[in-house]
């Protein structure tokens, strides 16, 4: 078995790495501990507060100053107060008014309160007067009139108006459509049960027809504008004439929306109870 061994690492050329390993074994213990032993370190010595030379040396710790720790010594330039005395005392206080200062603090502070409260009423009143003068001079003038305020058959003179806009569609189920007049804004079309599309409001010139289309549309075409596409079709713009077909609900039906007119008109602002 040996000659095998010797055979196969000479063969392999690992007969020199053996030797020199079995020879670092034997003399690496020999060579680390050969060594002699470390001399361990003394002790540091005490050191006075004299140097050899004569010269002092400055203390490595500070001095405790006496009253640096004393919190009441350090806090004392801070005068305590009564956060629910009460400070301020006059019948004319909560409202706004001048009331009666208490005397709290020094006479400078009591003074500073004083002039500042004599230059706020003195402001208040004259944007009084300003105010009382400007109203004043619009009462004995004319009115500015607002738009929509030129009187005729639509209302009197100084009335509020506003313009709303309705619209004739021709909407329903495929052949049984039927002709809606003066449909108002956030009406459903063709019925509240079948809630295609909803009227929303037209445009300023009278030109377009915004609808919001139902989510249980399924697919859309025509002639109308959809938002975001034409495949995903949530907010239809229509012109007058537009065709638009629909497939709405579960049974797939198809619904058709013709815009036919656009009115404006003008009529007078809600009154609000006043």
């Amino acid at each position: 078995m040996l000659k095998d061994l010797y055979r196969d690492l000479r063969d392999r050329r690992l007969l020199p790495v053996v030797i020199a390993l079995a020879v670092a074994i034997v003399a690496v213990p020999f060579l680390l501990g050969g060594g002699s032993e470390p001399v361990p370190p003394t002790a540091p010595a005490a050191t006075s507060g004299v140097a050899g030379d004569g010269d002092e040396l400055a203390p490595v710790v500070l001095a405790d100053v006496p009253g640096l720790r004393d919190y009441k010594q350090r806090l004392s330039r801070f005068n305590s107060s009564d956060p629910f005395k009460q400070q301020m005392t006059g019948k004319d206080t909560a409202q706004g008014g001048a009331g009666n200062l208490e005397q709290t603090g020094d006479s400078s502070s009591a003074t500073t309160d004083t002039s500042v409260s004599s230059s706020t009423a003195t402001d208040t009143s004259s944007s009084t007067s300003t105010d009382t003068s400007s109203s004043s001079s619009t009462t004995g003038g004319t009115a500015p009139s607002s738009p929509g305020n030129s009187g005729g058959k639509h209302g009197g003179k100084g009335e509020d108006r506003i313009v709303e806009t309705t619209i004739d569609v021709r909407v329903g189920r495929a052949g049984k459509t039927k002709v809606l007049e003066d449909v108002e804004a956030l009406q459903f079309l063709p019925g509240d049960k079948r809630p295609v599309v909803q009227f929303v409001q037209g445009d300023g010139d009278g030109t377009h027809a915004a609808f919001v289309v139902s989510v249980d549309v399924t697919e859309s075409s025509g002639d109308g504008n959809c938002d975001p596409g034409r495949n995903d079709c949530q907010f239809l713009l229509m012109e007058k004439g537009d065709l638009q077909t629909f497939v709405y609900g579960d049974k797939q039906e198809t619904y058709r929306l013709q815009l036919l007119a656009i009115h404006r008109t003008t009529v007078p602002v809600p009154s609000s109870g006043h």
